[in-house]
């Protein structure tokens, strides 16, 4: 969840939501985060932005292999 919670705590603190002081916004958002991670993680696993890339390498090799083409169909020049 490293990667959905990074880039949430990017879009908060440039967001017109974060009016906390520096030691509030801290402890507000780790207890966010703590509350957040550990109930997406029992309820669904991978986080969902770590979902994303992995489906998207996933298409990117299956359509790198199913453009590669076999020995026998290569024409030598």
């Amino acid at each position: 969840m490293t990667l959905t919670l990074y880039t949430a705590h990017v879009l908060f603190i440039n967001s017109p939501l974060d009016v906390f002081s520096a030691t509030a916004g801290y402890l507000f958002q780790v207890v966010a985060v703590l509350v957040f991670a550990v109930a997406w993680r029992m309820a669904v696993g991978r986080g969902p932005l770590e979902q994303l890339a992995a489906d998207a390498a996933r298409n990117a090799r299956r359509a790198v292999r199913g453009h590669a083409a076999s020995p026998t169909d290569r024409s030598t020049p």
